[in-house]
């Protein structure tokens, strides 16, 4: 009986399944409601062409139902295409209900005549309560309607149709399908609980792979497909909103020398130290990461050179003060360059680079702005 206890998740996550929920319901009723314009045109040509009896009463009916059919349609359209937002979706969802509550009010019907005509048959509202199973909305427990009313039609038969003892076998043919189809309800209902917690689970480690394969691995800040994508950003911003930025390559120097020095151990450990060291004194709209090897790429929004050069020269006077490991004395050369119109990103780390290369043959451990 485990099985037929409905799961229990966070109360946001529930809203958002709901939501889901609500929308797939809509998608297979729009797809039912069809099949049935659909038949009943079937009939109605059948009807004209003489293979099924003509009665008027019955096509104006199967008009009818068509009529029904498209208005439901153009609503479920409607409320669909604004289903982002929270009261058209709530409404979807009420929608839904009252169309499933008109479907089985309407099998009743059917049921009843059918008494009425001496065919003794509930295959008409058993009809309905499975395509009402089919788009159970919000909960496994809306199903419960279709046991309340098919109580209610046993009743209104009893009291007012016929006997049950004449009928007490279609009854009980027809309860256990209806019963059946309650508990397939909630066994389906937990079970696309289970699918949607489970594709939140793999969209978020996914989530998390992707982020993970845009860290530098030693020093935990970005690595150069992570810079790329930057500023290839903000590029695309520059020329939507005139944002001004600059980019920085830093170089540590004679970095060789450390390595050969104190080990390839030691010279990561300057490399993790120094990033952590430049990271704790940026803006939080700054992006700093990894370029490769020794060299680092510090892109800075809103910032003419000017500025930048200010802001990589306390760097550099940080780094220069700092002992960053003992007996290690760490500095390091930065190429600037601003970000300027029709400039693509090849020709605007080229730049940088140049006058990362001119920093380090004036002397190193200073920074060189790029000059057109």
């Amino acid at each position: 009986m485990n099985c037929l206890k409905v799961a229990k998740i966070s109360k946001p996550l529930m809203r958002e399944f709901q939501s889901e929920l609500i929308l797939e319901n809509s998608r297979r009723f729009l797809y039912i409601l069809l099949l049935v314009i659909i038949s009943q045109i079937v009939f109605i040509t059948l009807e004209l062409l003489r293979v099924l009896p003509w009665q008027n009463d019955i096509f104006f009916s199967r008009l009818g139902v068509i009529a029904a059919c498209l208005l439901f349609i153009f609503l479920l359209r409607m409320l669909r295409k604004n289903a982002g937002k929270e009261k058209p979706l709530l409404s979807l969802g009420y929608l839904l209900s009252s169309i499933q509550f008109i479907c089985m009010i309407v099998g009743c019907y059917f049921v009843v005549n059918e008494f009425h005509s001496e065919i003794r048959s509930f295959s008409a509202y058993l009809l309905v309560a499975f395509v009402v199973s089919l788009t159970c909305v919000r909960t496994p427990y809306d199903s419960i309607v279709n046991v309340a009313v098919f109580a209610g039609l046993t009743v209104y038969l009893h009291s007012f149709v016929e006997p049950m003892p004449l009928w007490v076998s279609e009854f009980l043919i027809a309860l256990v399908c209806v019963m059946l189809l309650f508990i397939g309800n909630i066994l389906n209902h937990n079970r696309s609980i289970r699918l949607f917690l489970k594709e939140k689970e793999i969209l978020s480690i996914n989530r998390e792979l992707t982020e993970m394969s845009k860290i530098d691995t030693l020093t935990g800040i970005c690595n150069r497909q992570r810079l790329t994508e930057a500023i290839e950003e903000h590029i695309q911003l520059f020329k939507r909103y005139k944002h001004t930025f600059c980019l920085a390559i830093l170089d540590l120097d004679l970095f060789k020398e450390i390595n050969d020095t104190f080990g390839h151990n030691a010279g990561d450990i300057v490399l993790y130290r120094f990033s952590s060291q430049i990271q704790s004194m940026l803006r939080s709209t700054d992006v700093f990461g990894r370029w490769g090897g020794e060299e680092f790429l510090l892109i800075l929004p809103d910032c003419s050179d000017t500025e930048a050069q200010a802001l990589i020269e306390r760097l550099r006077n940080t780094i220069h003060n700092a002992e960053l490991m003992p007996e290690i004395h760490v500095t390091f050369s930065a190429g600037i360059c601003a970000y300027r119109e029709h400039k693509t990103y090849s020709e605007l780390v080229s730049e940088a680079d140049q006058a990362l290369y001119t920093a380090k043959n004036s002397g190193r451990n200073m920074t060189i702005v790029f000059e057109a």
